[in-house]
């Protein structure tokens, strides 16, 4: 179930904590990761590997290679609500603290995806490089294909670098539903950022991305209820997404740094977001690494969600219950480490656990607050740990 596995997926890539490393990535390398998504019981489960391959030339052009394989199990809000908002037991909802999320009931499945990103990094000139990648992503029931093409351009003695990226996928859906037929979409996105050295222990940067989304953009697996009856859910056939974002790393101390990063959403769909993220650095040895990480995300819901609908004349044009198109509220806290073993091995470690609660005033119950798991909606924990040899 494509979308159920992007759910889960896109919060490693919103979290930016994937053991990722906090060493810079020196010449050519081998790492592999292993990372675990866990929501609890009966909730969602991923489990993740990475492998990674960078090989740098005399010329300083760059090829890589990533290979990730992806397994996913577990049961997922479905839209339709439960005549009960808490249950205990096996039933328990995907929170797992007893409380279904938005009071949907859940829909149990099982998936994998295998993805390969091949690039080759073209060192133009001494400020210039050039970018080109080829993405290939495929579950039971989607196919994702796409390219990208980047540049980054120093200037100012290398004290400014300017960053730019243009993606394309294509995909194709192929529900594993009864007289489901295929459907297809297309994504793009293009994105410049800016850094700026203001001095040896400060630099600050800024972006922003525009996206389109064209074609079959429903979930197929969701449902919402109109009075008593069960409809299919139906999203807009396109969507334009934009962002903009800012942020300032500091080095204080020859031995501690702050990473302080801020990101604005919007699209036409009505949904804005915020994102705010702190990050701690600390090295305690040659050898040790470490980060605390804290991200606070808000965000408002789509035009046309709603958790039911009245029985009015028929379900309206665009509708949805997906919690993920709801308003609602997360925050995440991590540690992460790295030890640096040798010239040549590595390994990175990171613990941390994500909440998400609907706001105060959405719905009865709601909750702020850090990690107040008695009101929250869903909370997972997420673990991984790398190992990376340079040569």
């Amino acid at each position: 179930m494509r979308m159920q596995l992007s759910r889960a997926l896109s919060l490693f890539t919103l979290l930016g904590l994937a053991a990722k490393g906090q060493v810079a990535q020196a010449q050519s390398y081998v790492k592999l990761n292993e990372l675990l998504y866990d929501e609890g019981r009966p909730g969602i489960t991923v489990k993740e590997t990475e492998v990674e391959a960078v090989v740098e030339f005399e010329n300083q052009d760059k090829f890589n290679l990533l290979y990730v394989h992806d397994s996913m199990t577990g049961a997922s809000p479905n839209g339709v609500v439960s005549s009960t908002t808490t249950v205990t037991g096996a039933s328990a909802g995907a929170a797992g603290s007893g409380q279904l999320a938005r009071g949907q009931n859940l829909t149990t499945f099982k998936d994998t995806r295998n993805a390969y990103n091949v690039g080759y990094t073209l060192q133009a000139g001494r400020l210039l490089a050039l970018t080109g990648t080829y993405v290939y992503s495929k579950e039971t029931d989607y196919l994702s294909q796409g390219g990208q093409l980047g540049f980054k351009l120093e200037l100012n003695q290398k004290n400014t670098t300017l960053n730019g990226t243009a993606r394309q996928t294509n995909d194709t859906i192929s529900p594993t539903l009864p007289h489901a037929v295929e459907q297809k979409k297309r994504t793009a996105e293009y994105a410049l950022s800016a850094t700026q050295l203001l001095a040896p222990w400060a630099l600050v940067n800024f972006g922003y991305t525009y996206g389109t989304n064209q074609g079959y953009l429903t979930e197929p697996y969701k449902k919402i209820m109109v009075g008593t009856a069960q409809y299919h859910e139906a999203r807009p056939d396109s969507r334009l997404t934009q962002s903009v974002s800012a942020g300032i790393k500091v080095k204080p101390l020859d031995f501690a740094a702050v990473d302080l990063q801020y990101r604005y959403y919007w699209d036409d769909w009505k949904i804005s977001s915020n994102t705010t993220q702190l990050r701690l650095l600390g090295e305690i040895s040659e050898s040790w690494l470490t980060a605390v990480t804290f991200r606070n995300y808000e965000q408002t819901g789509a035009y046309f969600w709603a958790n039911s609908l009245p029985d009015a004349a028929g379900p309206p044009k665009y509708r949805s219950a997906d919690v993920r198109l709801s308003p609602y509220k997360s925050q995440t806290l991590a540690l992460s480490a790295t030890y640096k073993l040798s010239e040549s091995w590595s390994f990175d470690g990171m613990v941390a656990k994500y909440a998400q609660w609907v706001p105060q005033g959405e719905e009865e119950g709601g909750s702020v607050g850090l990690f107040n798991d008695n009101k929250a909606m869903l909370h997972a924990i997420v673990a991984s740990l790398a190992a990376k040899y340079t040569f």
